[in-house]
């Protein structure tokens, strides 16, 4: 389908047609089918709510490229500038084309799952609107809207992939749109085609700056009129295509039949619908008359309603503050004399944007400077004054590491302390890249301005990750000091140059002296930075030694401290593992002995290290005789609260400065075990520095952490079965113990813990006459399990796990040469169950019992297990955070037995558990304490309809333990007995169970007379088979 060109721009376009290099082309027809395409956008219900972007937006920005290039500069564009202007303004919104058939293929796009993934499970502030929007969404709805997202968020990236020769579908696609692109645009020029879609990307991103991506002057042809200026044309795609903001955008008819619900797009909606007009500032209007320069666009819009004001104004403030970052980049271009193509525009006039209704001026926040700034260098911010020497110290780190990247090995980073507690003065001198001038106008002397986070500094050095972020740690030296000099070099500059800041709030003066002046340290005659502050009379920095060994630990270059005048000492290790031997040594769990570290009890210990992704974790372990096996050193107390050599202090550090002091991975507690990270995939830390930001980046370094751990475990299960001769059997279970060593503590992430323990190898299934290890992971697979429990197969796993070198011995095996004829279940076994530990616990609370059969007298329970159904069929009791704390405190003081027997309760939900052979209601298994369908316990009701289910639930599993013997046994080791109803008759002990009950609250949750109902029914023995010979002979 041809059409008409309609626009300057398009015939001036269509003019290259004459020109060898695009002779082959037809603009028209190009025009033509893009509408055509343009015209499905919508169709499948993805973005139909956002606004439009079919040919009417093309036509639109086409037109205003009549008032945005200057008409000198239109004179001297060639017609390969305007086609290349027109062609990427037609394909810049192709890549938000779905089809039916892309869509339906989207999760084997990597690049869309792990954008789903991002969306929906990152703790990212930046995903809180996605993630409140998704939760109100049915499933379709929801995978839609992900989809819908995913391809406007990568939309310029997915044209340019299509453009390639060979088209690139890893942000998604349809091969039919690549094969069409390719037949309408195959003709064009290759090295054309290649600046089309990297124009078409450019108007997402922020390096059009880049003359040598960008050129200013591209051939195509053998003349100048084949030649274009490719930043320039980008340059007007993301002005065009910012600017066009009015009303024809979004007719009014098409917002009330959309009804867009997406807060992104009511607020894109609002703000356009209101739009009458974006022009340039009429001369007439401007402030400074006739004559005025032409760089002002100014925009008209009404409004009735807040909303689309303050999308609009917040939207303009953005465009503006681009308009004025291209102008710059356009006249540093032009300032290069290798063009002549002028960008005028810097600002956007919103003096003509009206809300009616509210008062006329607009009104804003403002920022006292001076308050701020003494926040920042308060005890607001940081509240321990010896953490200047931390930040200082991370300055003097970040640049040492910059200068590495830029110098050959010839060169060794060394940073420098100094105290002199007589003068109280603190200097810290490195020998790291310095500063130029415009380094310390840009970034040194201006608050949150981090150089290392300027586009232009990170595209430079891509591979360089700084441990500074946030531009304000030269503001710590005013928490201690208000005289405060500064020396610096740079390679690149003849002079040094020295400040001196008296105040924080005042003037700064910079005097330059040769490299090699008085007062500039010789380590940085060539390049470096040396700070020195004098403390203020009222401020101390007490222990500096100790302050410097406890922030500094693994620095990766020479660190030397001098205090008064002793001589230097060398602070920080070259590794992990060295910080944490002496860790341990400082802490007092470990010492040296004549051949190696030594715990207080006389084993052996070693300091084991775990590398992946930049995460270098290491941790102790120490021998244990008996067991044949490396154990985990642990660490019982918090070091923040311990006394004098109680606790080391561990922790994670990022870049090499420690950031927590707890063992790695833990809370509170855990194992012996430092962590460092560094690299580009480090977490990130808070403005203070006393704690790490929830991030992807802080989440695979505690699962790189588990897995460290975790390493360990697989290797010492393996040593024990392949080396030191112990049975598969016994391997497994001393893993399953290893494992609970990790569970035990209060983890930095329980749920990242969790799915990295679940990968061990550690519970035995038999199956087909052989045993074998598996993961929880792999138990997934598996659409059922048995597990069978009595005394008999218990002593036999026990010579299972007795048996050196065992080979392939099994239960089976063990059966037939006993003569048992006992028939094993067909479906894989779980054996030692009960011994699993974590792993075993983690494994009930996946899977379910679907079958409980007593055989043998019931001196045996046979149990089949599926994975939990939805919904599931045994309920659990509520947690301890959703119990009244009265009634926590009050089973604590019963008893800690108490509280396990509750947490293991499971009342039945379903009917569908099949019960073979058992006549009571009550049985234990594996740990749990089960109430079976029919019994009378399900029949308690709660107080009232307000109680929750599972708080009814925890009520009933506290008066089961106390009622069933389980709590007995629990507490004292004792059988099953109630020996307070064997001495009172049973009415008159329900009488007054009811009446401690009513006592204790129980009366506000429970209905009492529902539960002595329940105790007069019930037979209150728990079925256990594992206490079989505990019972007497009458039971």
């Amino acid at each position: 389908m041809d059409l008409e060109l309609n626009t300057y721009a398009e015939r001036q376009a269509e003019e290259a047609q004459k020109h060898d290099a695009f002779s082959a082309i037809n603009l028209r027809h190009i025009r033509g089918a893009v509408a055509e395409a343009l015209t499905s956008f919508g169709r499948l219900g993805l973005l139909e709510e956002y606004t439009k972007h079919d040919i009417s937006h093309i036509d639109a920005m086409l037109e205003m490229y009549d008032w945005i290039i200057p008409t000198p500069t239109k004179s001297l564009m060639t017609p390969a500038d305007w086609l290349l202007v027109t062609i990427t303004t037609y394909l810049h919104d192709f890549g938000l084309l779905v089809t039916r058939d892309e869509f339906e293929r989207r999760n084997a796009c990597d690049s869309y799952a792990a954008f789903a993934r991002r969306v929906t499970q990152s703790d990212e502030p930046s995903t809180m609107d996605y993630r409140s929007q998704i939760a109100k969404m049915d499933h379709e709805e929801k995978e839609r809207f992900l989809y819908q997202e995913f391809v406007r968020s990568n939309h310029a990236q997915r044209i340019r992939a299509w453009l390639q020769e060979t088209p690139d579908l890893s942000w998604g696609g349809d091969p039919r749109i690549t094969e069409a692109l390719n037949t309408l645009l195959g003709s064009l020029e290759e090295t054309f085609l290649e600046d089309v879609g990297l124009v078409c990307e450019s108007h997402h991103l922020d390096d059009i700056n880049d003359s040598r991506k960008y050129p200013v002057s591209r051939p195509y042809g053998r003349t100048h009129q084949e030649e274009a200026n490719v930043q320039y044309a980008a340059f007007l795609l993301r002005t065009s295509d910012l600017l066009h903001i009015t009303k024809d955008r979004v007719p009014s008819m098409a917002a009330v039949v959309i009804n867009p619900r997406n807060p992104k797009s009511q607020v894109e909606w609002a703000k356009q619908r209101a739009v009458r007009s974006v022009r340039p500032l009429q001369p007439a209007r401007s402030t400074e008359g006739e004559g005025a320069p032409i760089d002002t666009i100014e925009v008209h819009a009404t409004f009735k309603e807040a909303e689309g004001y303050f999308g609009l104004t917040a939207y303009l403030q953005y465009a503006s503050r681009q308009l004025s970052q291209t102008h710059s980049w356009s006249n540093d271009s032009l300032a290069t004399g290798t063009t002549n193509y002028v960008f005028p525009w810097r600002r956007i006039d919103m003096s003509h944007i009206e809300a009616k209704g509210f008062i006329a001026e607009p009104f804003e926040f403002s920022i006292d400077q001076g308050k701020i700034l003494d926040l920042l260098t308060g005890h607001t911010l940081y509240n321990d004054t010896g953490v200047v020497i931390r930040e200082l110290v991370q300055n003097s780190l970040d640049a040492v590491r910059l200068q590495a990247q830029l110098s050959d090995s010839s060169y060794t980073p060394r940073i420098d302390i100094q105290w002199n507690s007589t003068d109280k003065a603190l200097c810290i001198t490195d020998n790291g890249v310095g500063m130029t001038q415009s380094t310390i106008e840009r970034n040194f002397l201006k608050v949150g301005a981090s150089r290392y986070q300027e586009a232009d500094f990170r595209k430079q050095h891509p591979d360089f990750t700084p441990i500074s972020r946030f531009g304000i740690g030269v503001l710590s030296t005013f928490m201690v000091a208000d005289d405060v000099s500064v020396s610096t070099t740079h390679q690149s500059e003849p002079q040094a140059r020295q400040l001196s800041l008296r105040d924080v709030h005042g003037q700064y003066l910079v005097r330059l002296v040769d490299k090699h002046a008085e007062g500039i340290p010789p380590q940085m005659c060539d390049h470096g930075t040396s700070v020195r502050i004098k403390l203020r009379p009222s401020a101390e920095l007490e222990a500096v030694r100790d302050i410097v060994r406890h922030w500094i630990l693994v620095p990766g270059c020479e660190l030397w401290l001098t205090v008064d005048d002793g001589e230097p000492e060398k602070v920080g290790f070259d590794s992990v593992s060295q910080a944490l031997t002496q860790a341990l040594i400082d802490g007092g769990l470990a010492h040296q002995g004549d051949t190696g570290l030594i715990d207080a009890y006389g084993r052996p210990v070693e300091v084991r290290s775990y590398t992946a992704d930049g995460i270098e974790l290491s941790y102790a372990v120490s021998w244990s005789r008996w067991l044949q096996e490396w154990q985990f050193l642990k660490v019982e107390r918090d070091p923040e609260e311990r006394a004098e050599s109680e606790a080391p202090v561990l922790g994670l550090s990022i870049g090499g400065i420690r950031v927590t002091t707890a063992p790695a991975g833990f809370r509170v507690g855990g194992l012996a075990a430092m962590a460092n990270a560094t690299g580009k995939g480090s977490p990130r830390t808070n403005v203070a520095r006393s704690a790490i930001e929830k991030t992807d980046e802080y989440d695979q370094m505690l699962r790189q952490i588990y897995s460290g751990y975790v390493d360990h475990i697989a290797k010492e299960m393996h040593a024990m079965s392949s080396e030191r001769g112990a049975s598969l059997t016994r391997a497994a279970t001393e893993a399953s113990f290893l494992a609970e060593d990790v569970a035990q503590w209060p983890a930095d992430s329980n749920e990242i813990r969790r799915s990295v323990l679940r990968t061990i190898p550690a519970l035995v299934i038999e199956e087909n006459g052989h045993r074998h290890v598996h993961s929880l992971s792999e138990l997934e697979k598996r659409d059922e399990l048995a597990s069978i429990e009595s005394t008999t197969l218990s002593s036999l796993e026990n010579v299972l796990w007795s048996i050196r070198d065992s080979g392939d011995a099994t239960l089976a095996g063990l059966l037939d040469a006993l003569g048992r004829d006992e028939s094993l279940p067909e479906v894989p076994i779980m054996c030692g169950l009960g011994r699993a530990g974590f792993l075993g616990q983690t494994f009930a609370s996946e899977w379910e019992v679907s079958r409980i059969e007593g055989a043998d007298g019931l001196r045996t329970l046979r149990t089949t297990w599926k994975r939990r159904s939805s919904p599931a069929r045994w309920r659990r009791p509520a947690t301890y955070s959703e119990v009244p704390q009265n009634l926590i405190r009050h089973a604590r003081d019963m008893s800690w037995g108490l509280m396990r027997v509750i947490d293991a309760v499971r009342l039945a939900a379903t009917d569908d558990i099949d019960v073979v052979n058992i006549s009571g209601s009550l049985v234990a298994c594996h740990g749990q304490v089960l109430v079976l369908p029919g019994s009378a316990f399900l029949a308690i009701e709660p107080a009232n309809p307000d109680v929750p289910e599972r708080l009814k639930d925890w009520c009933t599993g506290y008066i089961l333990a106390l009622t069933s013997g389980q709590f007995a046994a629990a507490r004292r080791g004792l059988h099953n007995r109630r020996p307070e109803i064997e001495s009172a008759g049973r009415d008159k002990w329900i009488t007054t169970l009811i009446k401690d009950l009513d006592d204790f609250g129980f009366s506000e949750l429970l209905s009492l007379e529902s539960v002595a109902n329940a105790l007069t029914a019930t037979d209150l023995e728990v079925l256990d088979v594992m206490r079989w010979d505990q019972r007497r002979e009458s039971e």
